[in-house]
């Protein structure tokens, strides 16, 4: 045998081992406890979703799926510490569309790059803003508020539960397409802020449903338009922007599982099959319909194209409202 055929033969008897323990591996995984990391403390949306996820994929994988929790620091730290840990498919990020997209241009530094020091796994749910009006306020559509609006530019205000907010994006948007000089009004938290748009000390805020839900059904709020491209099961008769005359006012949250750098492409694959199960379960998407969210699915390559569109989208949106973090 020539040297040339030795060489090749070892070539390729490497390949078959690097490939059957590749597959080994793929079909060993999970052989231990997985850790889903929140970056926001107990209780928040995330974390609840976050928990309802973990409970079924632990019940199909056959392991421990712990959520843990690693509040703090507008949850950078606790998606930080994922981004750094070991890429074997055994801790995972449970994140916000905020710790990805609009993070890396509302803070100085994160110590990671959210683009491409993690790897998308699976879209799992998203979570539109409204914009809500106090029902004192003589508006009844979105066209009527926009023309409120327009008529008394420097006048108008909307409130946000404090600067940098996913609200206050929001607001600043709605401001933004319509063309006028509108006042932000921040808070400390979502509650004080709803209630001075209830009492009509404030025009407007872009806020999720949950917080606003039994209000707006009361009729004591009222919702002119949700912020998604399509209608939400929750609100069916709520127009979207869009049909409601105001297109391009898209503000939705939407929550992901992220894996680090290097994870293994066949694990990365079982997770996304496995979550688009889970989403499309009848009794998982009750549950988050009791969370207010909508379940989401799709392969890791659409969720890596819904990354790159937003970082290009909220980019433009922070450093228009040239906000910094502290």
């Amino acid at each position: 045998m020539t040297p040339v055929k030795i060489k090749f033969r070892l070539f390729f008897m490497g390949l078959v081992v690097w490939a059957t323990g590749a597959n080994a591996f793929a079909q060993a995984y999970p052989a231990k406890p997985i850790r889903l990391i929140c970056p926001f403390a107990a209780g928040a949306t995330t974390d609840l979703v976050a928990r309802a996820i973990a409970t079924e994929l632990s019940n199909r994988v056959g392991q421990p799926v712990i959520v843990e929790n690693r509040a703090g620091g507008g949850g950078n730290p606790g998606t930080e510490f994922v981004a750094k840990s070991a890429p074997d498919g055994y801790t995972l990020a449970f994140v916000p569309s905020g710790n990805i997209v609009i993070n890396p241009y509302l803070f100085k530094s994160l110590g990671f790059d959210p683009a491409t020091d993690l790897t998308p796994v699976a879209l799992v749910a998203e979570a539109p803003q409204y914009l809500v009006v106090s029902s004192t306020l003589q508006v009844r559509s979105l066209r009527e508020l926009i023309d409120y609006a327009k008529a008394n530019t420097g006048k108008f205000n909307y409130a946000s539960a404090g600067i940098g907010s996913t609200n206050h994006f929001g607001g600043h948007i709605f401001a933004q397409l319509i063309g006028v000089d509108a006042t932000h009004i921040p808070y400390k938290g979502v509650a004080p802020a709803i209630t001075d748009v209830l009492e009509g000390r404030v025009q407007l805020m872009s806020v999720g449903l949950g917080p606003v839900a039994a209000l707006v059904q009361a009729g004591k709020l009222r919702a002119l338009a949700v912020g998604s491209k399509r209608r939400q099961s929750a609100t069916p008769d709520i127009q979207t922007a869009a049909e409601a005359g105001l297109p391009g006012y898209e503000v939705v949250t939407w929550w992901g599982t992220m894996a680090p750098r290097g994870t293994p492409g066949d694990v990365v694959r079982q997770l996304n099959r496995q979550s688009n199960l889970i989403t499309s379960d009848a009794q998982m998407q009750k549950r988050f319909r009791e969370l207010v969210v909508e379940p989401l699915g799709g392969t890791p390559e659409e969720f890596a194209a819904v990354i790159k569109a937003d970082l290009v989208r909220w980019r433009d949106v922070v450093q228009s409202t040239g906000v910094k973090a502290e």
